[in-house]
């Protein structure tokens, strides 16, 4: 038989491995792509860059928030002081002499003494003055919850410290 009915052994391994060479740079190819894909979802070219910012903004941002909270949490602290003299202020319009007359009309007789009448409603008035100066003095929580927030928000909006 001739050797040209047969295909000689050399041809077809030479056409195997060319396939086989074939099926791997095509696998090559297609693991360099996949790799390149995942390289770039898991690292966006901002990211990077967005988060150094942030960074870099950091310690200024603290220092502005940390300041703003102090002043706001101080002026809050000194609120119960100004509403307390709000209270002592109302309980002694309620008690004054000058007040009771006023309400209750002429208190004086022509001589210029003080009537009965007004001397003996002064503890009812001290009375009326203390309920008035507990129920201002209830206001005192809400008081410095509204300077707080009211002061940092001020500070926030002027953008001084």
């Amino acid at each position: 038989m001739p050797d040209s009915t047969k295909p000689p052994e050399s041809k077809l391994t030479e056409q195997a491995l060319l396939d086989e060479v074939a099926k791997l740079r095509a696998q090559v190819k297609e693991l360099q792509e996949e790799l390149a894909q995942t390289e770039t979802s898991a690292q966006s070219p901002d990211a990077p860059t967005e988060t150094s910012e942030v960074l870099r903004n950091l310690p200024d941002r603290f220092i502005s928030e940390a300041s703003k909270t102090v002043r706001a949490l101080t002026l809050a602290c000194l609120e119960p002081l100004r509403v307390a003299g709000d209270i002592v202020e109302a309980f002694a319009e309620e008690t004054r002499p000058g007040e009771r007359t006023a309400e209750r009309g002429r208190s004086r007789t022509r001589t210029g003494k003080q009537s009965r009448s007004e001397t003996t409603s002064l503890p009812r008035d001290m009375y009326s003055g203390l309920v008035k100066a507990v129920d201002r003095s209830l206001d005192v929580p809400s008081k410095m919850v509204d300077r707080f927030y009211n002061t940092y928000k001020d500070v926030e909006k002027t953008g001084t410290r």
